[in-house]
């Protein structure tokens, strides 16, 4: 265990809001610990303009075609923090700009003040820290699993020197997406903007070793799109909404009949690139289809013409009616045959396809997890909103692992799909066990910035030691092998739910509105088909008054130790009549039992989703 003394304060009252922020390489996502979805939700791009050093934040003002105009992001291509001095300023204006205040003008400069009198500045260095705009608010951020240290100890200092919070914490994304999905094992497929990555979370903790992650994820299947159009003929024309003045309406492939604006002085190419990728989104959103199988795309294309097409059209009033086209875009996902190149747009290796990638992560865990974890999968991520991408992933691994249960599961929400780690994020946050686990200000000034790593050190630790065990027991995955690894057979066993502490954080979960709201937001994990063409092998639908086994069995568990207390006396009683035998005992219980129909679906699963999360923490750090 780490040797620091975990803050006493509460954070998680209705008075003292925790915030969660959760950076991304397209959007930055910022709310109020315990609410369903994020308030505030901006770029992760910002402009920036050629004759100053000024930085242009948020939605409006990136798209805003202003003369000179250059668009950036200060975030890798993997998730991580590349410009240290831009994404503070980012991160503070998601969170300043919908959810806190800005900081106030200090008062020697707000014109109330006279620079002359020499009393004015008595102990104004005493109200620097109250002037920072995060001062009266934890906060909890999220971070990739393949996140380094350098840059958890770079967000922790910003945190507490920068925005002045009274406590801090950082989860992973790929744990947090999962108790998101009310479990604490799982196996967790998060297919972004920039990265698509399959992370395998045990009992909260990641498996690092088992972590895989690829580009090839949103921005690949915009490029597919692009290499579509301009390999049509004729080629399709991409232009973005601001160069449209005027347009009339033309027939299907017929050349638009637009006017366009006039610029003295256009924005930057990125402008242009960043607008034109709005149009590769409304294109994706409403047109890309994943292939529903049987086999590849490459095998029936020309079943895939047959079927009718469906209409699109450009801003400058170009339209047309495309076919088996939007099965090519996103087929580089599951087929790397199947990509599109050029030279700008190499193609993906054998195992950067997800199903590789799922099976190299299990290559990797202990073959004992392996049926858990298939049994576990959560979809999280906005590009996995494609029509039909769940049910080519339970398809294809099927096909791969046909001995074990394998249970796909994601919400139905658009909105629970894209801010899966944010909202469980929001739910950690909210929890009254998880008051333990923030680092306060007191030991950031005693330890310094490496205080995350001592604090989280025995997180570290234990996945270290997990990653050992499974490196000893399992084989490495190789690279390029497509060759599934075996699977243990066997029944899944649930998450254990157990401990008395458990208790209070359960029915602070039911009684509370905000923890409530979030997790019912997180709720209604869908598994039915998405298309009708994959009506042969379905995955399991659940009715609306089923829950995940997970959170059942810790609401089982909480209610009884509930009831039991509740009515020990009575109960007493019972057990010491005369008539009372052990043949008695199972229709007792299954009389208990009973009670927990008086209780709501929804009830249920808010219960045992926040027992799920709390013995998750309650295993940690």
């Amino acid at each position: 265990m780490n040797n620091s003394t975990a803050p006493q304060a509460d954070y998680a009252g209705d008075e003292i809001s925790a915030l969660v922020l959760d950076p991304g390489y397209s959007t930055t996502r910022a709310g109020f610990a315990g609410e369903d979805v994020p308030k505030s939700v901006v770029p992760s791009y910002y402009g920036a303009l050629d004759s100053s050093d000024h930085h242009l934040f948020g939605e409006n003002a990136i798209h805003n075609p202003l003369p000179g105009l250059e668009i950036r992001n200060p975030m890798s291509s993997e998730g991580l923090v590349e410009d240290w001095e831009v994404v503070p300023k980012l991160w503070e204006y998601a969170i300043t700009s919908r959810l806190t205040s800005t900081a106030p003008t200090h008062p020697s400069k707000n014109g109330l003040n006279n620079p002359a009198e020499g009393d004015q500045d008595t102990e104004m260095e005493s109200l620097d820290d109250a002037e920072k705009p995060m001062s009266q608010n934890p906060l909890l951020m999220t971070e990739p699993g393949w996140n380094t240290t350098k840059s958890r100890e770079k967000a922790v200092e910003i945190a507490m020197e920068d925005w002045g919070c009274p406590a801090f914490y950082v989860g992973k994304s790929g744990v947090l997406a999962a108790f998101a999905a009310g479990k604490a094992t799982a196996l967790v497929v998060d297919v972004g903007a920039s990265t698509m990555s399959v992370t395998p979370v045990t009992d909260g903790l990641v498996l690092k070793k088992g972590i895989q992650k690829s580009p090839f994820a949103g921005n690949f299947i915009s490029s597919q799109i692009r290499l579509i159009f301009a390999q049509s003929t004729p080629p399709v024309p991409l232009v973005p909404h601001y160069m449209v003045k005027s347009k009339a309406p033309v027939d299907a492939g017929a050349p638009s009949q637009a006017t366009f604006v006039k610029f003295d002085k256009p924005p930057a190419a990125s402008f242009r690139r960043l607008e034109e990728e709005r149009v590769l989104t409304e294109f994706k959103e409403s047109i890309v289809r994943i292939w529903p199988g049987p086999g590849k795309f490459a095998q029936n294309e020309e079943a895939a013409r047959a079927a009718p097409g469906q209409p699109f059209e450009m801003p400058d009033g170009w339209n047309n009616v495309f076919g088996a086209e939007r099965y090519k875009a996103a087929e580089g996902l599951f087929d790397h045959k199947a990509a599109l190149v050029d030279a700008d747009n190499p193609a993906p290796k054998a195992e950067q396809t997800i199903s590789a990638m799922i099976n190299a992560s299990l290559a990797s865990v202990d073959v004992e997890l392996r049926p858990h974890l298939l049994a576990n999968i959560v979809v999280t991520g906005g590009s996995s909103l494609i029509y039909g991408f769940n049910d080519r992933l339970h398809r294809e691994l099927e096909h791969m692992f046909p001995n074990p249960r394998i249970r796909v599961t994601a919400p139905s929400s658009s909105a629970d799909r894209k801010f899966g780690a944010w909202i469980g994020g929001s739910v950690l946050g909210s929890l009254g066990t998880f008051q333990q686990m923030w680092i306060s200000k007191k030991e950031y000034d005693e330890h310094g910035p490496n205080i995350v790593e001592k604090r989280f050190s025995s997180d570290s630790n234990s996945d270290s030691e997990a990653d050992a065990d499974a490196q000893a027991s399992a084989p490495a995955a190789a690279s390029s092998s497509a060759e599934p690894v075996s699977v243990a057979d066997g029944e899944v066993r649930a998450v254990e739910v157990a401990g008395e502490e458990e208790a209070p954080v359960a029915k602070k979960a039911k009684k509370s509105s905000k923890i409530s709201n979030a997790q019912h937001r997180t709720a209604d994990a869908q598994e039915q088909p998405e298309s009708p063409a994959d009506s042969a092998t379905p995955a399991p639908a659940r009715s609306s008054n089923q829950l995940e086994p997970d959170a059942e069995e810790a609401f089982q568990q909480f209610y009884l130790r509930q009831v039991t207390a509740e009515f020990a006396e009575d109960l007493d009683k019972i057990r010491a009549a005369g008539d009372f035998s052990d043949r008695a005992l199972p229709v007792l219980v299954g009389a208990l039992r009973q009670g927990t129909a008086c209780f709501s679906a929804e009830e249920r699963r808010r219960v045992g989703r926040a027992a799920v999360t709390a013995a998750a923490v309650e295993r940690g750090p």
